[in-house]
């Protein structure tokens, strides 16, 4: 066998090798339509806007390598008054040769019914590398939170309601001024494989109110609950352009039973992605993003609630869009 012989038999071998391994191909074949780039091959679901972001895991700051834009749009029960909005956006780079300490800041505004919450957060993130093949992630954010006062003009029987404690309101008793600014802190670790990752969140583990009114006697300024926050997920090659990951999402406070979504994603040739998932009983979701040139990331989803009792508020019981840019 002549050396052309050789290279056309050993090309041959080596094709058919990545055809029946697509993981290992991943790790070879540069210009991948994966938008991250670590020092190993990551789980293809998160390369995609969908299941974490800054606000739920903070040690995912500078995981892609570049310069990251992050936002996301939602709005619950979409045909009710007031009903709760949200828009946030962030930013977040990985710094020095090696890239395993990264900053990042996000900016949120949420409305839900008579009340707005602005925060400004600012996060830190340190990368461990446990192997050739996984890496553990440390991550912090401090917040400062600015509540506005309750408009007491769009005050009706419907929008009555606290966030925490559900309804409990008469028209003449909407909530004083009170602890309208404070600092909140958050910590998150993060573990992460070519197919499996998980993620522990603790939110809320420190307020500091300040710059707020005098409550009336007998008023108890609380806490926001501690809130834990676990992800975690597995992907499952089908074959060299398709996989499954399968994952679960719960969420805990103290005040509320656990929350617990279980979700199923497939992946398509790492450009295309749908998911389903069914949230606490309650709700059913889904999802489609998708990835273009190497540095944009469309995402959307929707929750249709299953119980009589939602759908008569609406039909539509979550829908959001987020966008992931890479510079």
């Amino acid at each position: 066998m002549n050396l052309k012989s050789q290279r056309v038999f050993f090309n041959l071998c080596f094709s058919i090798s990545l055809a029946f391994n697509p993981v290992h191909a991943r790790e070879l074949i540069s210009g991948s339509d994966s938008l991250v780039s670590d020092n190993f091959t990551t789980n293809r679901l998160l390369d995609f806007p969908v299941l974490t972001n800054l606000a739920t895991n903070p040690a995912m700051a500078g995981r892609s390598g570049h310069h990251s834009i992050n936002s996301n749009y939602n709005a619950q029960w979409l045909n009710q008054v007031n009903n709760p909005k949200e828009f946030f956006i962030s930013y977040d780079v990985a710094l020095g040769k090696k890239k395993v300490f990264s900053l990042g800041g996000t900016y949120s505004n949420r409305s839900f019914y008579l009340q707005k919450l602005q925060s400004f957060e600012l996060i830190t993130a340190f990368k461990i590398s446990t192997g050739r093949s996984s890496s553990f992630r440390l991550g912090a954010g401090i917040s400062y939170n600015h509540k506005s006062d309750p408009d007491r003009n769009y005050s009706t029987y419907s929008n009555m309601i606290d966030p925490r404690y559900g309804y409990v309101y008469a028209n003449s008793e909407i909530p004083f001024k009170t602890y309208e600014k404070y600092i909140n802190l958050k910590a998150n670790a993060w573990f992460e494989s070519k197919q499996f990752f998980s993620g522990l969140t603790v939110t809320n583990i420190h307020q500091k109110y300040f710059g707020t009114q005098e409550a009336p006697p007998g008023f108890i300024l609380e806490q926001l609950p501690v809130t834990y926050h676990l992800t975690a997920g597995y992907e499952i090659p089908l074959s060299g352009v398709l996989s499954t990951t399968p994952a679960l999402q719960i969420e805990k406070t103290k005040t509320m039973d656990a929350a617990i979504t279980p979700s199923l994603f497939f992946i398509y040739r790492e450009k295309y992605m749908i998911g389903f998932a069914y949230s606490n009983l309650n709700s059913a979701s889904f999802s489609a993003a998708v990835n273009l040139f190497k540095k944009y990331s469309l995402a959307v989803r929707s929750d249709f609630p299953l119980k009589e009792e939602l759908k008569q508020l609406s039909q539509v019981r979550y829908a959001e869009v987020a966008l992931r840019i890479l510079i």
